[in-house]
């Protein structure tokens, strides 16, 4: 985390950080799953990690994944930041 703010509102359901695609992003409701992709802290301005979110389609659509979200035989890598990690 770039602050102890990004960290408390992260751990309190407030900012949601998706960590397949590496993203933080404001709730817009608690109900949802929607957000506002954040870009910098709101609290500290540092630049937080790019979205790996089209980076993680194009690797799923070169398997061959045609709508790899709603598809539950992705391989198991992809449900997790491990296909990020990969060498």
């Amino acid at each position: 985390m770039c602050c102890n703010n990004m960290l408390y509102y992260t751990q309190h359901n407030i900012i949601a950080y998706n960590e397949v695609f590496d993203e933080f992003g404001i709730l817009l409701n608690e109900n949802d799953t929607s957000i506002i992709l954040l870009e910098y802290c709101p609290w500290c301005g540092q630049k937080l990690p790019s979205s790996q979110r089209e980076k993680w389609f194009e690797e799923l659509e070169a398997l061959g994944f045609v709508s790899p979200l709603f598809d539950d035989n992705i391989p198991v890598e992809y449900k997790s930041k491990k296909w990020r990690e990969k060498s």
